[in-house]
């Protein structure tokens, strides 16, 4: 399977553009190769009220093998990153354990 992750180096740069929240920060995270294509993406947003700012992550796990694709996105407080990311990894591994 050909990788395009190189081919839009200013994803983060255009979803800035369009968030409505603004953009902290966007970046690929490490995340084990389950498949043959897998990749996970983290966005920090930082949501602004009346009395404080609130940082929100937005991850979007990306897997991929033969003809199948499997997204999902998650978002939540930033403060919940260590157990949402648990979470992730174990979904995702429940997702892929019948392939071979």
């Amino acid at each position: 399977m050909e990788s395009r992750q190189h081919r839009y180096p200013d994803r983060g740069r255009c979803l800035a553009d369009t968030a409505e929240f603004p953009l902290v920060s966007f970046k690929q995270l490490p995340f084990p190769q389950l498949t043959t294509a897998t990749r996970a993406y983290r966005a920090i947003l930082d949501v602004h009220s009346p009395s404080m700012n609130i940082p929100i992550m937005v991850d979007v796990i990306l897997i991929g093998r033969g003809r199948t694709e499997i997204t999902f996105t998650i978002g939540a407080f930033l403060s919940a990153k260590p157990s949402v990311s648990a979470a992730e990894l174990r979904f995702a591994r429940l997702l892929t354990s019948g392939s071979s």
